[in-house]
């Protein structure tokens, strides 16, 4: 199933002409049931992580609710009007229920839990099986010292004359990432959410060797590499994600290995 995509026009004809004079949500609501209208950008990672979700959520409840997606940017009346600053955002209403706005990446299990909420619609039970014990067990952080400037590489941890092999010669004016498989660099400092992050990307490494290079890069140590990306503290722990043409996109703030996934499906088209 795909997604259908509405412009202001059929936002108007099919949901509600926010245009109208007068507007009374409960009367001008055209639809019977809820709808779920993802808000998206082109150049959201995001957006393009959260599109499977909205569609694995549209194909579970298709009998209870309506599902669209709409370019905020393209049309931007639209996200205006509900007031829409942040991408990806995702709106729930109802005819009795005026849009609600709920900001940034969501999984099925939220969404269904706001379904729920809004709208009384009962969670339906997954039938994919439960995970075995072995793959709940908590994943162990690591404690020790990373790595620093002057300690060999390991595959994993950047610094500065690495970083000038694997990635691109900072000391070059042309700084370009070139390389035939892409990458991800995670830029953490000695913060929990930081320390949270790196079994994250250990698994990925392990994961996808061979498909994408995947890096570490200590901010408090390397600030050579920081500096050239502008990163600051607060944006901490962060990702850059490098396609092979050198467009580098971002995404700050902890994240769980399954978004990073989709991410890599989604920008770097790899399953």
């Amino acid at each position: 199933m795909k997604l259908i995509e509405l412009t202001e026009k059929t936002f108007k004809q099919k949901i509600i002409n926010i245009s109208k004079k007068d507007l009374d949500w409960s009367k001008d609501f055209k639809l019977k049931r809820p709808v779920v209208i993802l808000f998206v950008t082109d150049w959201s990672l995001q957006s393009k992580a959260i599109a499977p979700e909205i569609i694995k959520l549209a194909n579970k409840y298709k009998s209870k609710i309506n599902t669209y997606y709409i370019n905020g940017e393209t049309y931007p009346a639209i996200a205006e009007h509900f007031e829409i600053t942040k991408y990806p955002s995702v709106l729930f209403a109802s005819k009795n229920v005026p849009a609600k706005i709920g900001e940034g990446y969501s999984n099925v299990e939220l969404m269904e839990k706001i379904l729920n909420e809004l709208f009384d619609i009962k969670i339906k039970k997954s039938n994919k099986p439960k995970p075995s014990s072995k793959v709940n067990k908590p994943l162990s952080v690591e404690t020790k010292p990373i790595i620093t400037s002057n300690e060999p590489f390991d595959g994993l941890h950047l610094n500065f004359e690495n970083f000038n092999k694997e990635i691109f010669d900072i000391t070059k004016n042309e700084k370009k990432y070139a390389k035939n498989i892409p990458a991800l660099i995670m830029f953490i400092d000695s913060n929990k959410e930081s320390k949270f992050m790196i079994p994250t990307i250990k698994l990925l490494k392990d994961k996808y060797l061979k498909v994408v290079n995947i890096f570490l890069v200590n901010t408090e140590v390397e600030k050579t590499i920081t500096d050239l990306f502008k990163i600051s503290k607060t944006e901490l722990p962060l990702m850059l994600f490098l396609n092979t043409d050198g467009d580098i996109k971002s995404l700050s703030g902890l994240q769980e290995m399954e978004l990073i996934e989709q991410l890599f499906n989604g920008y770097f088209h790899i399953n």
